[in-house]
């Protein structure tokens, strides 16, 4: 037998070397990745703690929740409707920080930004519904690329071997710049574009300032039923497709239901994190169409709601059920309200919970560190 020469010898331990450097240096790149740069691995969360920072980290209410409540929420609205409601002397700041695929696992990483960023608000409102507590979380696959680092992989190994996402939460572990190589030339591009501009200029910001609303200058009172009128319309066939083709998506997030595992936990540490922080807090169950409400089974829908009790009685917390509390004609699909549903969701909203609630924290003074 031809004994391999000294050459090949060399090759093959230059070769393992190779693989031995770059395997180091990917996982040395996950760590950093973990770490820092989060426009990288999470750009929705880091776009809000980027809005967050321009304020200060000084809102009043935080608002958390999935792309639902990124539709449904016009923060904004509920700022200057709470402002003339109260009687406020000045604005009250509401946070919209919702992101895509936002169940309890990513309200929970959001809320911990905030805090860690020395945001103290005086009320915390949570989106939830029966699928964000369903033991088997189908949207783990988000998670597992954008938000769980070294320290959570272990506790969702079981979670990501069920879901088939096992390979998954390998790759991310192991090949974070590999897996957001995209990202991090977007990222690199666009800061050497910065530097050999040279302006000093900040980049605009992506979403403008609403401009004043005259009607908000008259003092507290708010009309709220003319705020609230609502002339019923008829489904578009688009609207009535994208309803009917969601059915399958909310189905899959149903399936195999009982409430447990890793996205119940995370919720009952978000809520206890925020507790801790002297931070009242609201479940809300977000509008969804008819469509939507017709997959939950009605095990389902009485497990879900012993749920909320047991919560709300656990933390001292309250929970308000909004699910059918929307006109399907307001979605443009199966779970997403339209801009006119947003606004009247948030207008809602703020009557019906949010002005109550602010009126009781402000006499208590339990409103936040910038409240007064």
């Amino acid at each position: 037998m031809k004994r391999p020469r000294r050459t090949d010898r060399r090759a093959y331990r230059v070769i393992l070397w190779a693989i031995g450097l770059f395997l180091l240096a990917e996982l040395v790149g996950t760590v950093a990745l973990d770490r820092c740069w989060l426009d990288v691995r999470f750009p929705a969360a880091a776009a809000v703690c980027h809005t967050a920072a321009e304020e200060g980290f000084a809102h009043d209410i935080v608002v958390l929740g999935s792309s639902r409540f990124r539709a449904g929420i016009v923060a904004e609205e509920i700022g200057r409707l709470l402002r003339q409601d109260t009687g406020s002397p000045r604005p009250v700041r509401v946070l919209n920080a919702s992101v895509p695929v936002g169940d309890a696992i990513a309200e929970d990483f959001m809320m911990r930004l905030l805090l860690k960023s020395g945001a103290r608000p005086g009320l915390v409102v949570i989106e939830v519904n029966p699928e964000t507590v369903n033991h088997r979380n189908y949207w783990l696959e988000q998670h597992i690329n954008r938000q769980l680092a070294w320290p959570e992989a272990p506790a969702y190994f079981v979670d990501a071997l069920c879901t088939g996402q096992l390979a998954r939460l390998f790759r991310a572990r192991l090949f974070g710049p590999y897996l957001h190589r995209q990202q991090i030339w977007n990222e690199s591009f666009q800061a050497l574009v910065h530097l050999v501009q040279g302006d000093g200029q900040e980049p605009s910001s992506t979403t403008a300032a609403s401009a004043p609303d005259p009607s908000l200058a008259s003092g507290p009172g708010v009309d709220w039923e003319e705020r609230l009128r609502l002339t019923p319309q008829p489904l578009s066939a688009e609207q009535t497709r994208r309803c009917e083709a969601g059915i399958v998506h909310t189905r899959r997030l149903l399936r195999d239901y009982h409430i447990g595992g890793n996205p119940c936990a995370a919720l009952e540490r978000l809520i206890r994190r925020c507790r801790h922080h002297h931070i009242e807090v609201m479940l809300v169950a977000v509008p969804v169409t008819r469509w939507h409400r017709n997959q939950y089974t009605p095990e389902i829908n009485a497990a879900f709601l012993a749920h909320m009790d047991r919560l709300t009685r656990t933390y001292r917390c309250r929970f308000f059920d909004y699910r059918d509390q929307v006109p399907d004609y307001l979605f443009k699909d199966i779970h997403h309200l339209t801009p006119e549903g947003g606004l009247y969701f948030s207008r809602r909203l703020t009557r019906e919970v949010l002005s109550p609630a602010w009126k009781t924290l402000g006499k208590s003074g339990k409103r936040g560190h910038s409240s007064f």
